[in-house]
């Protein structure tokens, strides 16, 4: 049986659900740059789009902890995604 979420859960797991894929784009990115097979040159530093990535994860970190107190069920496949 499926939950039922309020409009603002709903939103949260869109914000959620959206930042992940940004966060995996943005890794195939870097991860592309540092192997030299980008297919587009990059205008800022490499080591600037680490840093935004960093943040990014720690903001995932914090809507994971928030989504038990929301009583929010976040899609696990993003976090298995991230951390393999």
């Amino acid at each position: 049986m499926s939950k039922i979420y309020k409009a603002h859960q709903i939103r949260y797991i869109k914000e959620y659900d959206d930042l992940c894929m940004r966060y995996m784009k943005l890794n195939s990115i870097i991860d592309k740059a540092e192997k030299g097979i980008l297919d587009f040159e990059l205008n800022c530093p490499l080591e600037l789009l680490k840093e935004q990535a960093d943040v990014m994860w720690r903001y995932i970190e914090i809507l994971w902890t928030r989504a038990d107190y929301e009583n929010v069920d976040l899609n696990p496949i993003c976090k298995e995604v991230i951390y393999s």
